[in-house]
């Protein structure tokens, strides 16, 4: 796995989710019918210590079971129901493990953007990322796709550095109040600096030219979540260089 990375200027967000239920193989089978080059999604661990595909801490809202998702072991979340609450059409669709998305989006050339889903829980979050630090490990070295790692959780991205040298990763990071991220910057940078990270992967709601002007210290910024073509003409004249979006098919102007 080599370190430097391009991404697309266009990152399916959770797959196709307007047309099909988020971080499902249906969601990422559709984006690459829409154009999309570039798959993200999130990686969590079961209760058997299993990864598989979701983004949600609770199953709620799209499997309308209660419950923390990694409360389940992997085969009781294949039992579950990931595609009804979208559309009726999509009633049976599965929560997919890590090695089933992997192989799909092998088998479709799609490239992807592994987010290490943390939940605020330093044990549960190392665990995660030792896991997945265990998978990737296992792929093959001429795997025919790109890989990003991502997560908001720098002890995530450390652990996986530590055991990938060479793994391209993104940071994470959910900018809410810029004064603040200002007076951390230095510490930000160092931390990017330490992890050898590629790209700086943040909200876009926040940024403005003379912003994204101050992230220059990345040698990508990837922004989330951009769902209008107008936002993302101008976050890219700007010198963002790639957007994460739910409409990958209105995006596909600009790969």
């Amino acid at each position: 796995m080599k370190k430097s990375l391009r991404a697309s200027p266009v990152i399916a967000h959770r797959g196709a989710k307007t047309f099909a239920p988020e971080n499902t193989i249906a969601a990422f089978k559709i984006a690459k019918q829409k154009g999309a080059t570039w798959i993200e999604f999130d990686v969590q661990l079961s209760a058997d210590d299993q990864l598989f595909v979701f983004h949600d801490d609770d199953l709620r809202r799209t499997t309308h079971v209660k419950g923390l998702a990694r409360e389940l072991t992997l085969d009781e979340l294949k039992k579950l129901d990931a595609g009804a609450w979208f559309d009726a059409k999509f009633a049976g669709e599965r929560i997919p493990s890590l090695t089933e998305t992997m192989e799909c989006l092998i088998e479709l050339k799609l490239n992807a953007n592994i987010e290490i889903k943390s939940c605020g829980e330093p044990e549960y979050d190392a665990r995660l990322a030792a896991k997945v630090c265990e998978f990737l490990k296992k792929l093959p070295a001429n795997l025919p796709i790109k890989l990003l790692v991502s997560s908001f959780s720098f002890e995530a991205l450390e652990i996986v550095r530590a055991n990938l040298p060479k793994c391209p990763l993104g940071m994470l990071l959910e900018i809410t109040r810029w004064p603040h991220f200002i007076k951390h910057i230095a510490e930000i940078k160092a931390e990017y600096k330490k992890l050898n990270c590629v790209s700086l992967n943040v909200n876009q709601d926040i940024l403005t030219k003379d912003r994204v002007r101050t992230l220059n210290f990345s040698e990508q910024i990837l922004t989330f979540t951009v769902n209008k073509p107008a936002r993302a003409k101008a976050l890219f004249a700007w010198g963002v260089d790639g957007v994460f979006s739910d409409h990958v098919d209105l995006m596909t102007q600009f790969d």
